[in-house]
């Protein structure tokens, strides 16, 4: 799931981040990039072992710096993010059908705003260790793609995959399903037999 944020930077400016809310991770990294495109300052480097999925382990000297968030409220929160070079691959929001987009309308749910059909490499990744601080309480939504829409601090997310195709053909009905259809249709146009 990814959603736009407003981060202060070193001259207590806005400016924004790309998130990736992902649960599976336990903790929450930014990018040096944007902690340089910010002006944080970067402290306290030491080892830190990673298990990847596979239960590979790795050990980088990573940093820490400090991240004051503004969210849709204007309510601040400060958290403490460790710095990689790279937090992961490329990501695309899953895409909107048009019944997604008026569901949403007419249940007055703003669209999320990192929808987008181009790829982005997320500046910050939240992990578990905070995920709870942005995603809010409020129940999560199932559009009628079956994607999920869920609420955040910053604004609604995506999430899922789309399983309702209007493009993929109609299955046809298995011969027994059909010879029912058939035994139903003829006992309800059977006359009345006054019993």
């Amino acid at each position: 799931m990814m959603v736009k944020a407003k981060v202060l930077d070193a001259h207590d400016g806005l400016q924004t981040v790309v998130i990736l809310l992902d649960s599976g991770s336990q903790c929450s990294f930014i990018t040096i990039a944007a902690t340089n495109r910010l002006g944080l300052q970067v402290k306290d480097r030491k080892p830190l072992t990673l298990v990847t999925f596979g239960g590979s382990r790795t050990t980088e000297v990573l940093g820490t710096a400090e991240v004051t968030f503004v969210d849709l409220l204007d309510k601040r929160l400060t958290i403490l993010l460790r710095t990689k070079d790279r937090l992961t691959s490329s990501h695309r929001s899953p895409q909107l059908s048009p019944e997604d987009i008026k569901f949403m309308e007419d249940l007055g749910f703003d669209k999320p705003v990192c929808c987008t059909s181009t790829f982005v490499e997320p500046d910050v990744l939240i992990g578990i260790d905070y995920l709870w601080e942005i995603v809010t309480q409020e129940a999560s939504v199932c559009l009628p793609s079956g994607l999920v829409l869920t609420h955040t601090r910053f604004g609604t997310v995506v999430s899922g995959t789309s399983f309702f195709h209007k493009d993929r053909p109609e299955p046809h009905p298995p011969e027994h399903i059909s010879s029912l259809k058939k035994e139903t249709k003829m006992k309800t146009s059977l006359p009345d037999s006054g019993v």
